[in-house]
């Protein structure tokens, strides 16, 4: 699964390159090329946490393993399982952050073959109120060329999104202050 979740974020990450890449030389006028290098990163380290990892390690090297994970995601849910197949295999579940101190209160802790699970990192809750991610990706696009007002009036047609809603993130995207409400009526 690791395998594949590695392959999977190397090719997205090499598609959207390809894609900068093609993109006409007056972009890059308006674009600061640091953060467009910047939000690619992230957006594809976001997309390599919703795969689950699967991993396998030597008894020497666990502990620091399991520190590693705790300090790099604690919340996130590990399973860790010792002598599979085994006469005393032990197979657990646990938030990462909690296995260091777990791993210490064991009878031979350290000891035998050791297969991790990092699940998936859980979908962040979103607000109900907020926007399709499709709608601000209109709407940053749009604002990127046009006035606010424009912007707002085209992104509601194009997503089917009530105008004051997009006109008041647009605001917010610009940080202006006014009233979302001074703009007319959907």
């Amino acid at each position: 699964l690791s395998g594949l979740s590695t392959r999977s974020v190397l090719r997205l990450r090499e598609s959207v390159y390809g894609h900068v890449l093609r993109l006409p030389v007056a972009y890059f006028d308006k674009a600061i090329t640091g953060q467009l290098v910047s939000r690619i990163t992230n957006d594809t380290e976001q997309v390599r946490q919703l795969f689950t990892q699967v991993l396998f390690e030597a008894p020497h090297r666990i502990a620091a393993l399991l520190a590693a994970l705790a300090a790099a995601a604690p919340a996130r849910p590990l399973t860790v399982a010792r002598e599979l197949t085994k006469q005393f295999e032990s197979i657990a579940t646990r938030p990462a952050g909690a296995w260091p101190a777990h791993l210490a209160t064991l009878p031979h802790g350290e000891r035998g073959e050791f297969a991790l699970v990092l699940h998936a990192q859980p979908p962040a809750a979103v607000p109900a109120d907020a926007l399709p991610p499709a709608a601000l990706h209109v709407l940053d696009t749009l604002l990127a060329e046009l006035p606010l007002k424009q912007a707002a009036a085209l992104a509601a047609t194009i997503t089917g999104l009530p105008r004051k809603r997009l006109y008041a993130e647009a605001l917010r995207r610009r940080g202006e202050a006014g009233d979302a409400g001074d703009e007319g009526g959907d």
